[in-house]
């Protein structure tokens, strides 16, 4: 039998790029879990690496790295990335080598036939998902008139269509859609407030993420767009505490996977808080942190079960579908048929300056979206009718 002298983690993403700021807190989540299974001993007797490209968040250079981690550097896992179109070629290549990818960022591609491979795997919410928990949340509490601002790639057009979906399901109405260029900059967002204020929409959703985000909230703060309509960041982060306000921030809602706050309440969430503080020098854990951190938790206990190295793929993949697990938000599942995480979904109010008492205290959570069956598209729906005992079919 083969021996391995390290038990290799790709980890590709896009550490340059218009997402870095989240892109480099993420990669501490991943870089956490490993440290805690060395710490341990590693996996069956063995280290493990993460191994660390930058795909810059262009398809040609993820193409470029990824086919490096699989072919040179003999990784036994890719994880990654932030960019839906990214994640796509990453898992594209992963399928093509026969080993396990678990995406980290928000993509419904990967997980649609035929793109699926028997060992994709998403913990990341899939746009439909974000959009089905925030649809749901603001249309309850908000207000029916909804207008979209995306960004004009894979990742923007597939939330608009989610939230076309949920707005139809219950009640809304959808006004319109403005599509930016990714790495816009805050001079380029008032140019689409002219049309959104024209449509005059309760809520303004936004899709956008990292620096376009940030560029978004100081254009629309400058523009004063709060005081005609509620904004909705449909997911966020505390990284853009770095480079943005509370002032400008306040009165905005935002949803996310995981807030640091959770530590009050949720067992798992304080210890993950505690552990990434204690590592990083103070650093607080975002969101993508903990989707990182997760991920690589679960990939490392697939393995580990093993009791084996090199790892039987199909055996790995027997030990996560249907499995429920909790490592850092309180109790998640990994739907069969398609290896999607299902999880829970937190609104938060954006804090003004008199209420925060540091840095990444920027939020106030409303409201937990609780997961259901129906936040996802059903099995048959997204091409998976053949697997809904799991895409390796349990040994009876």
């Amino acid at each position: 039998m083969a021996e391995a002298k390290t038990l290799k983690i790709g980890f590709i993403s896009g550490f340059e790029s218009p997402y870095g700021i989240v892109v480099k807190n993420q990669f501490k989540g991943a870089q956490l879990a490993v440290a805690e299974f060395n710490a341990q001993g590693g996996i069956l007797g063995m280290p493990v690496e993460l191994v660390w490209k930058d795909d810059k968040m262009k398809v040609e250079l993820a193409t470029q790295v990824a086919t490096e981690a699989i072919e040179k550097d003999k990784v036994d896992l890719l994880v990654g990335t932030l960019s839906a179109a990214t994640a796509t070629e990453v898992n594209r290549l992963a399928v093509a080598a026969g080993i396990p990818f678990i995406s980290i960022n928000q993509v419904s591609a990967i997980t649609e036939a035929p793109n699926m491979g028997p060992y994709t795997f998403h913990e990341g919410f899939t746009p439909y998902i974000t959009a089905q928990l925030v649809g749901k949340w603001g249309l309850e509490h908000v207000g029916k008139r909804w207008f979209c601002l995306v960004p004009d790639y894979q990742w923007g057009h597939e939330s608009y269509a989610a939230y076309q979906s949920v707005l139809k399901k219950l009640g809304g109405e959808d006004l319109g859609v403005a599509k930016f260029p990714l790495g816009s900059k805050p001079e380029d967002f008032p140019k689409f407030f002219a049309d959104i204020r024209k449509a005059k929409p309760d809520v303004l959703c936004v899709t956008s993420f990292g620096h376009d985000q940030i560029n978004f909230i100081k254009a629309a703060h400058q523009a004063e767009l709060k005081k005609d309509m509620s904004i909705i960041l449909g997911i966020s982060e505390i990284s853009i505490a770095d480079a943005v306000s509370l002032d400008e921030m306040v009165g905005m809602y935002w949803g996310v996977n995981f807030y640091w706050g959770l530590e009050n309440s949720i067992p798992s969430a304080k210890k993950f808080v505690d552990a990434f503080r204690q590592k990083f020098d103070g650093d607080t854990p975002s969101g993508y942190a903990g989707y990182a951190y997760s991920a690589t938790m679960e990939f490392l206990l697939a393995a580990q079960a093993q009791g084996k190295y090199p790892i039987d793929h199909d055996a790995f993949t027997r030990f996560l579908e249907g499995r429920s697990y909790d490592h850092y938000k309180g109790s998640q599942w990994w739907r069969p048929c398609d290896h999607q995480s299902f999880q829970n979904l937190y609104v938060l109010r954006f804090k003004g300056p008199e209420e925060s008492k540091h840095k990444y205290d920027i939020g106030e959570i409303l409201s937990t979206v609780e997961w259901g069956l129906d936040i996802e598209r059903d099995c048959q729906t997204l091409g998976h009718a053949d697997y809904l005992e799991g895409r390796i079919k349990k040994s009876r």
